[in-house]
């Protein structure tokens, strides 16, 4: 994590601090992005947002003694199609209702993010995830002041929809962390078609 880069115009800063007794909480460099909220990744651990002073520096909420990676935040949304399939019982599924039950996340050497689920007429608006209700995928660095592990592994969620025609899930990650995702399943409970 300490060699983490998952910001924009970004920059690794270190300023020769290198051992505790130098740790500093303020580093320098990224005069490039004077005046803007950038996402901060120190030494592995994100902080939340900081604003870049005049002088190209960044305040720390925590002394740094390593890698300091300072750029512009950004979210990576992933949403699939709402899931379609043929049914002995009913055939297609196409136009049906549909309620998402337990979901499972499978993740690979990644860090947070959070999920939400889309809502009745969401499939064709382009800004559908923007006032989705996110809630959070947890993590925690071990310890402060050292790189955060990462995850490989399940995570199970419940999604909050109701029977809609085109529910489906949404996947995001706005912290300056890797967040891979190698597979989505899902139980779907089908409804009567509107």
């Amino acid at each position: 994590m300490t060699d983490g880069f998952y910001v924009d115009s970004g920059v690794v800063l270190e300023n020769a601090i290198s051992t505790e007794e130098t740790a500093s909480t303020t580093v320098c460099g990224a005069c490039h992005l004077i005046g803007e909220t950038v996402a901060v990744l120190n030494v592995g651990s994100p902080e939340g947002e900081q604003t870049v002073g005049e002088n190209g520096s960044v305040e720390l909420q925590y002394a740094a003694s390593g890698k300091v990676v300072v750029g512009l935040p950004y979210d990576s949304i992933i949403s699939p199609l709402p899931l379609e399939t043929d049914t002995q019982q009913a055939g297609s599924t196409t136009g049906m209702r549909r309620a998402y039950g337990k979901t499972t996340i499978r993740f690979h050497r990644s860090l947070g993010g959070q999920y939400a689920a889309t809502k009745q007429g969401d499939l064709g608006r382009e800004d559908f995830w923007e006032d989705a209700e996110y809630y959070d995928i947890p993590y925690l660095p071990e310890y402060w002041g050292e790189p955060c592990k990462l995850f490989t592994g399940d995570i199970d969620v419940v999604l909050p929809s109701g029977q809609d025609t085109d529910t489906s899930i949404i996947l995001k990650q706005s912290q300056p962390l890797p967040f891979r995702i190698t597979s989505i399943t899902t139980n779907v409970d089908f409804g009567e078609a509107p």
